[in-house]
């Protein structure tokens, strides 16, 4: 009979097997006296294999079937042990290394977008920017079904411990994959915002406020009288009686409307700051939101910050 010179590991795994084949090769050869209580195992701690044909010249132990199960149980732990200790022995895991930057993108695929999964996304990013492991939020767009296309940036001077837990915050949200798709991944740095207008276009303010019946993110652009009439009931669908439709000549005018959604305080706010035309034929809108410090002190109140401005017809 051969032998074999295994790891303790190795040991370990053709022991088990072993086990398993006397198991098969004993009820094979006693099928007539089989008993489903008692299991003839003969097993040599050397590793060696133990053939059918030379069972006699090796001890046995009588082991109950129902104790078979916890043996193979230990001895599986025992590997998973050895595993262990080989993995510290050689220094332990890896280090990981933080990234420099993320894109994210959620978006709705039809349906409106999973509002749950896009709150948890907004509150990650949000807390990332107020404790300072975030040094920039950009979206280089909003799809009509909600969401975003973005990229967030880690400020160099936070802990690689904090970038970590908040990459891992981000990767760790399921929305729904019936309404929303979902995709976060690092990237070298984000990329630039669009290129300054070709020229910048005069706006003025309809209307700037928290207050809107519009609970998700979106941003409007109304050119004609119908779609401003559904814009407007939409947006003060919760006052009563409904505010009267303001005015505007749409053969010379357009509206632009940026809604942030619904958010848990008062100290969120939504400006537009300008407005230009790239290659004259798209519209650029910059706005600013501001989101409140870990320190501040925010009424504690749902709010739908909005703004509202007119533009030049192009």
């Amino acid at each position: 009979m051969a032998r074999r010179s295994i790891t303790s590991s190795g040991l370990i795994v053709q022991t088990l097997l072993d086990l398993v084949n006397l198991l098969m090769a004993s009820r094979d050869a006693n099928r007539r006296h089989w008993s489903p209580r008692v299991v003839t195992v003969g097993v040599l701690l050397s590793g060696s294999r133990v053939e059918p044909g030379a069972q006699r010249q090796f001890p046995f132990l009588q082991i109950r079937s129902s104790e078979l199960k916890y043996l193979i149980t230990m001895v599986l732990m025992c590997l998973l042990a050895c595993q262990a200790s080989a993995a510290g022995a050689s220094g332990g895991s890896p280090e990981v290394t933080p990234p420099v930057a993320l894109n994210v993108s959620i978006n709705g695929i039809g349906p409106p977008i999973d509002p749950k999964a896009y709150a948890r996304v907004m509150q990650v990013v949000s807390n990332g920017v107020k404790l300072h492991v975030l040094d920039r939020f950009v979206v280089h767009g909003r799809p009509l079904e909600g969401g975003f296309f973005g990229c967030v940036a880690f400020n160099p001077g936070a802990s690689a411990t904090d970038v970590l837990a908040l990459e891992n915050r981000l990767l760790a949200i399921r929305p729904n994959l019936r309404t929303a798709a979902y995709s976060v991944g690092r990237t070298a740095s984000c990329a630039p915002l669009a290129a300054p207008s070709d020229f910048a276009l005069a706006f003025s303010t309809i209307e700037v406020s928290q207050r809107s019946g519009i609970v998700l993110p979106r941003q409007s652009l109304v050119q004609f009288q119908e779609d401003w009439e559904q814009l407007w009931l939409e947006h003060k669908s919760i006052f009563f009686p409904l505010p009267a439709t303001p005015p505007v000549d749409f053969s010379r005018k357009m509206v632009v409307g940026v809604f942030l959604g619904e958010r848990s305080n008062g100290c969120y706010r939504v400006n537009i700051e300008s407005v230009g035309l790239v290659n004259n034929e798209k519209i650029v809108v910059r706005y600013r939101e501001t989101a409140p410090f870990t320190e501040a002190f925010c009424l504690t109140v749902f709010v739908q910050p909005n703004h509202l401005i007119l533009i030049d017809r192009t």
